[in-house]
């Protein structure tokens, strides 16, 4: 058994000295790549405007942290490595249906906030309902917050079952909540999806114009009078 546990802790071991040097050679790339578009930005201070860069640098800063500082203190830090996940947004400049998506958010930020309010305050209720009829005789309710989840998540038509209700009173209210969600989705989503056809019918109607004036300015430019002055030389 000992020769099992020395042979488990040393394969263990060269795992994390394999992740450590994959992680130190990309870390080297990606400072390395920072530092040479700060030095060959022609503007300075529109390269630490960026938000982008500052999330590169914040991205790298607890690898050299960990390296500097004992190991509890640079486990704080960590968790901001995930930040660099945000670069993947900037596929949307080649993407036309990312574009679209932001552009139709952006245009149903009123139906959204809308349907926001009517699911905060249906969790709010509901959740306070099914907590007072359920909580003194069913654990999956004992507080406001648990029963809130369960709100959650009958009301996305996820139904987890971890939470169900027990008495008939219980029940009831858990029908209201799901024929209370059909309302609350059902209003305000259609509205969106109508705005989201019309910004992809307007989008590819600008892309589509675009593409005609660039293949128009492309085309040779013929003279005017070429075909009047060859016939005047024939003749």
């Amino acid at each position: 058994i000992p020769s099992i546990e020395e042979q488990v802790s040393n394969e263990s071991s060269m795992m994390n000295f394999q992740f450590f040097c994959i992680e130190t050679s990309c870390i080297a790339f990606f400072t390395l790549e920072l530092i040479l578009r700060g030095l060959s930005c022609p503007r300075t201070k529109a390269f630490f405007k960026n938000i982008m860069n500052w999330v590169d640098f914040i991205s790298i800063l607890p690898y050299y942290i960990g390296l500097i500082f004992p190991r509890g203190i640079a486990h704080i830090f960590v968790v901001l490595r995930v930040l660099r996940v945000v670069r993947v947004l900037r596929l949307a400049r080649h993407s036309d249906g990312i574009k679209i998506i932001f552009i139709s958010l952006s245009t149903s930020m009123s139906e959204l906030l809308f349907l926001i309010f009517f699911w905060s305050l249906a969790i709010i209720l509901f959740g306070s309902l099914i907590h007072y009829s359920e909580g003194s005789i069913n654990s999956d309710f004992d507080s406001i917050p648990r029963s809130a989840w369960w709100v959650v998540v009958t009301m996305s038509s996820v139904g987890y079952g971890d939470c169900v209700p027990k008495t008939a009173l219980g029940k009831v209210i858990g029908s209201l909540c799901i024929m209370s969600c059909m309302l609350v989705l059902a209003l305000p989503m259609t509205v969106i999806i109508s705005k989201v056809t019309r910004t992809y019918h307007t989008y590819i109607q600008k892309t589509n114009r675009r593409e005609m004036r660039r293949q128009y300015k492309n085309q040779p430019v013929i003279p005017a009078g070429n075909g009047l002055s060859s016939s005047i030389s024939k003749a």
